[in-house]
């Protein structure tokens, strides 16, 4: 079973200033379940999350968007500054290190300083 679905592959930037990469089906949810210690991620528990600095949106499988993730967490920080500066090298990335073509969009930045804004405001 290959059904396409929509995930959003995202970037945290945590208070050691680390990133985090993460996906899931529901952005504004599991933002918010990072910011407030209740994601289930240890990392994110330790370095509460500051907030989303980019996010993109892909219409692909499940296994497809954990390799996306996957590829993400492997890149240097350097290459991940890289994607969050120039949201489109990613798909570039995709294409050399996995040879998948996709759809893959970036959030635009004003829904992500909403997103930020919003958790902000409603966080426990």
């Amino acid at each position: 079973m290959n059904q396409k679905d929509t995930y959003w592959i995202y970037l945290l930037v945590c208070s050691n200033n680390a990133y985090y990469a993460g996906f899931t089906k529901d952005l504004a949810l599991r933002f918010k379940k990072h910011v407030t210690g209740k994601a289930g991620s240890k990392y994110t528990r330790s370095f509460q999350p500051t907030k989303i600095v980019q996010s993109w949106c892909i219409h692909e499988s499940m296994g497809k968007a954990l390799k996306v993730e996957q590829l993400i967490k492997k890149l240097s920080r350097k290459m991940k500054t890289k994607i969050i500066e120039n949201p489109l090298e990613l798909k570039t990335l995709i294409q050399q290190r996995l040879q998948m073509n996709m759809e893959i969009v970036p959030v635009k930045p004003a829904d992500l300083q909403e997103l930020n804004k919003d958790v902000g405001k409603n966080s426990c």
